[in-house]
């Protein structure tokens, strides 16, 4: 009698730390992630015209001296999907930055436009990428497109 209760307070600890939260430099989260001081992301500089996001960018500082094209990873299905990814993407350069997602996928730029085949970032603007979680379609969201000079 003794070890099942030892074992079902065991499994009913595993399930409270199951369903937790998670706080950095505070004792009560508010959030699954709850984060009381400054983060860190990776900074990427690139001079490449063409570049293919990897997993591990998340903030990257175009300075080419030509126009450029850069393509978002393919959307991948569960449980493996990146869904909530964001990519920042400052350009620092004279030229645009095309912005594409993968094969027939599509990035919404707007909420009264169709989704498009790609975003372009003019010279001196910042942009920030959100994955959708989406497989197909619209699997990529544009939620910030502003000028460093506003």
């Amino acid at each position: 009698m003794k070890n099942k209760i030892i074992t079902i307070s065991f499994v009913l600890s595993i399930f409270s730390v199951v369903n937790s939260q998670v706080g950095i430099n505070t004792n009560t989260p508010g959030s699954t992630l709850d984060v009381k001081g400054s983060f860190a992301t990776p900074y990427k500089q690139s001079t490449a015209t063409s570049y293919s996001f990897l997993s591990t960018d998340e903030y990257l500082d175009y300075r080419g001296t030509a126009a450029a094209t850069w393509s978002l990873p393919a959307a991948v299905a569960s449980p493996a999907t990146f869904g909530g990814r964001v990519y920042e993407i400052r350009n620092g350069s004279a030229f645009d930055v095309t912005i594409t997602p993968n094969g027939t996928e599509k990035i919404d730029v707007s909420n009264v436009a169709t989704a498009q085949a790609s975003l372009t970032n003019p010279a001196g603007y910042y942009a920030v990428i959100k994955n959708t979680g989406a497989t197909s379609g619209t699997t990529w969201v544009g939620s910030l497109l502003t000028s460093g000079n506003s």
